[in-house]
C-alpha cells in the first residue's frame, strides 16, 4: 500500500513476499541455469528494485516423490506405488491423511503420523486392466502450499512390447541360430504354447541383416544387434534416427563381427558405447572360463539379482568375450557388471532421447554358457525391459522441458491435439524420424498435466511437477538475496526507507547541496581567517 501510495508508474517494482532457500544440490544440477533462463525471460525493465518483505515458512509437508515396482507395466499386473513424504516445518502431524487417485478416481485414503523435520514412505498397490496412457496421483492433506502437496505421475501400461532382433548368424536347424535361445527368453510362454492364460509382455520379432530397415522397426521399443557383421549406411542411418528419438539398442558380440567397422562406424554414430579392442579367449587356461563379478548392483537392470532367488549371475561361465576401453573419466559411461577378469561385461551410454547397451559376450552358447542357466530368462527380459522403459520418451518432465510422443509412421504429415494446464488447445505436427512418427511439445512451462491426443485418439499423458528442492521454506540468507539481485541486475531494499533513498537518487540524482553548502562556509571561514593574518602582519610591518 505504500508503493502504492508513492503513484510512481516510471519505476518498476517486485516485492518478494517470500524469498525462499533454494537448494543448488548436486542432483538439482542445471537449476541454477533453468532459473537463470526463466529470469533472463522475463524481459526485466532496467532499475528493477527487490523488496524483501516476507516471513520464514514454518509449516510445510510435501510429496516428494513416488517409486514404481515395475521398469515396464504391464496389463493385469499389480504394481506398487511407493509415495516418499516429508515434514519441512515445525508441526507434527498425528494423522496425516493422504489420499491415492489413479486416472482422477479416489481409490484409497490413509493415515500416518509425520513428525517435524521426519521422512516416511506410504505404500499403494493397484491393477490396471486396460493399456494405453494412465495418471496416478498421491495427495497430501497438510497446509496451505498445494503446489508441493501433490505428486503425479503419468504411466505408460502395455499390452505387449515390440523387440526387434537381428539375427547376425541364422541357421535353419532349431537352437544353432544365433538368436533361438534369446527369442524363447524374451517370450517363454508363447515358445512354450503356455495357453492363453499366460502371456508374455514381450514381444520378439526376428529379422535377418537384410531385412532390417525403418519399415521393420516400425513401433519396436527396443532394437537387439546380435552377432551383426556390420550395416549398411541406409540401415546405420535408420538405426541412429530410432535411438535418438528415444529407441533402446542392445548389442550383444560374438564371433562374427567386424570389429573395425564397429570402431569405425557404429563408435562415430554414437550406437556403440566404447571402443572394442581384441577378442580375449580362456581356451588353453587351467580354468577355460571367468564368470560375472557378483556385487550388490544398484543398476535397475540387475537389481533383481540382489535376490539370489531370481538366479546367480555368478553361474555364467564365459569362454570368450570382447575386451573393451575402459573410460573411468567418461561419466557418460555406465559400466553395468564386470567379470572376474576385470574387463567390461556390461556398458550403456545415453544417445539423444536413448540408450545403447553392450554386451562383452554373445546371446547363444558359443561363448558361454548363459543359454543354460536359470537366470537366462530374467536376464534378457531385465536387459529389453529396462531399456524399452528408460528410453520410451518421458512422460514425467521438469518445467520447460520437451513433451514427446511416438506415433506409426504412416501417421507423419498429420497432427495430434495437445491441452495445456489451463485447457488451451494446441496442435502438433508428426513428423517423419527413424522410421516412426514424431511429435513434439515445448510449452510446458507451467506444472500440471498435459493431454496428448494422437490421430487414432490414442491418448497421451504428460505430468510436469514442481521441484521438491524448493519445498524448505527457509529463507535465503542476506548473501544469497545479494546474488540473486545482483544475477538480476537490481537493487535489493529490505525497508520502506530504503527505498526511498534509493528512488529519491533515481529521480533527482544524489543530494549534493549540503556538502557544497559546508564547502563554501568552510571557503568563507577561510577567507576571514586569511583575511585577518595578512591584516596582522601588514600591522606589524
Amino acid at each position: 500500500e505504500h508503493f502504492k501510495s508513492m503513484n510512481h508508474p516510471h519505476r518498476e517494482v517486485v516485492v518478494i513476499s517470500d524469498f525462499q532457500r533454494i537448494s543448488w544440490s548436486p542432483e538439482e544440477a542445471g537449476q541454477r541455469n533453468r532459473v537463470a533462463n526463466r529470469i533472463a525471460a522475463m524481459e526485466l525493465p532496467p532499475n528493477l528494485t527487490l523488496f524483501h518483505v516476507g516471513t520464514e515458512g514454518r509449516d510445510n509437508v510435501c510429496v516428494e516423490s513416488l517409486e514404481f515396482s515395475h521398469l515396464l507395466l504391464g496389463v493385469n499386473q499389480t504394481v506398487q506405488v511407493r509415495a516418499n513424504l516429508r515434514n519441512f516445518g515445525d508441526n507434527d502431524h498425528d494423522a496425516l491423511r493422504v489420499a491415492f487417485h489413479v486416472d482422477g478416481e479416489n481409490k484409497n485414503v490413509t493415515q500416518i503420523p509425520l513428525g517435524t523435520g521426519e521422512t516416511r514412505q506410504v505404500l499403494f498397490t493397484h491393477r490396471f486392466d486396460q493399456p494405453g496412457s494412465h495418471v496416478v496421483e498421491v495427495s497430501a492433506d497438510a497446509d496451505n502450499l498445494k503446489a508441493d502437496n501433490i505428486f503425479r505421475a503419468s504411466l505408460p501400461v502395455w499390452d505387449s512390447v515390440p523387440v526387434l532382433v537381428v539375427n547376425g548368424d541364422p541357421s535353419p536347424e532349431p537352437l544353432l541360430g544365433e538368436t533361438d535361445y534369446l527369442q524363447i527368453a524374451l517370450q517363454p510362454y508363447r515358445e512354450g504354447k503356455a495357453g492363453e492364460d499366460l502371456v508374455d509382455l514381450l514381444e520378439a520379432r526376428v529379422v535377418k541383416v537384410d531385412g532390417f530397415h525403418a519399415q521393420a522397426i516400425g513401433d519396436s521399443r527396443v532394437v537387439v544387434l546380435a552377432n551383426v557383421p556390420k550395416l549398411k549406411l541406409t540401415q546405420l542411418d535408420d538405426l541412429q534416427a530410432f535411438v535418438r528419438d528415444g529407441g533402446g539398442l542392445l548389442i550383444f558380440g560374438g564371433d562374427k563381427m567386424d570389429v573395425a567397422w564397429y570402431n569405425d562406424r557404429m563408435l562415430p554414430f554414437g550406437l556403440l558405447p566404447t571402443r572394442l579392442v581384441v577378442v580375449e579367449d580362456m581356451k588353453g587356461q587351467p580354468e577355460p572360463f571367468t564368470r560375472v563379478l557378483v556385487r550388490r548392483f544398484e543398476h535397475p537392470a540387475l537389481k533383481i539379482f540382489n535376490d539370489q532367488r531370481n538366479g546367480d549371475l555368478a553361474a555364467a561361465e564365459i569362454r570368450q568375450w570382447y575386451r573393451t576401453i575402459d573410460e573411468p573419466d567418461n561419466t557418460l559411461i555406465n559400466t553395468i557388471a564386470r567379470l572376474d577378469s576385470g574387463n567390461a561385461f556390461l556398458v550403456e551410454k545415453g544417445f539423444g532421447n536413448g540408450r545403447v547397451m553392450f554386451c562383452a559376450t554373445s546371446c547363444d552358447n558359443g561363448w558361454n554358457n548363459l543359454p543354460g542357466r536359470t537366470f537366462f530368462v530374467p536376464f534378457a527380459q531385465r536387459l529389453c525391459t529396462y531399456l524399452a522403459s528408460s528410453v520410451t520418451p518421458p512422460r514425467n518432465l521438469g518445467v520447460g522441458e520437451e513433451a514427446v510422443a511416438h506415433f506409426p509412421v504412416v501417421a507423419a504429415g498429420t497432427e495430434v491435439k495437445v491441452k495445456d494446464t489451463q485447457d488451451r488447445e494446441h496442435s502438433v505436427r508428426i513428423e517423419a524420424s527413424g522410421g516412426r512418427g514424431v511429435a513434439r511439445f515445448s510449452e510446458t512451462q507451467r506444472p500440471g498435466l498435459y493431454t496428448m491426443v494422437g490421430p487414432n485418439n490414442e491418448t497421451v499423458h504428460f505430468v510436469v511437477n514442481t521441484g521438491r528442492a524448493e519445498s524448505d521454506l527457509k529463507q535465503l540468507t542476506e548473501a544469497e538475496r545479494s546474488e540473486v539481485a545482483e544475477g538480476m541486475t537490481a537493487n535489493l531494499v529490505s525497508s520502506l526507507q530504503e527505498y526511498r533513498n534509493l528512488d529519491q537518487s533515481r529521480r533527482y540524482g544524489q543530494e549534493m547541496w549540503k556538502p557544497i553548502f559546508w564547502l563554501l562556509i568552510f571557503i568563507l571561514f577561510f577567507e576571514l581567517w586569511l583575511e585577518r593574518r595578512m591584516a596582522r602582519r601588514r600591522k606589524s610591518v
